[in-house]
């Protein structure tokens, strides 16, 4: 079960939380278009 690494798993974190900051400006703008 050692596939993965502690590092590839914190590099995917950061991938993951760098994408959903990327994202959530856009989402906040769309919000009202579909509220």
């Amino acid at each position: 079960m050692s596939g993965v690494g502690i590092q590839e798993l914190a590099s995917i974190r950061l991938t993951a939380s760098a994408c959903i900051v990327l994202l959530l400006p856009s989402l906040v703008c769309l919000i009202p278009w579909f509220a």
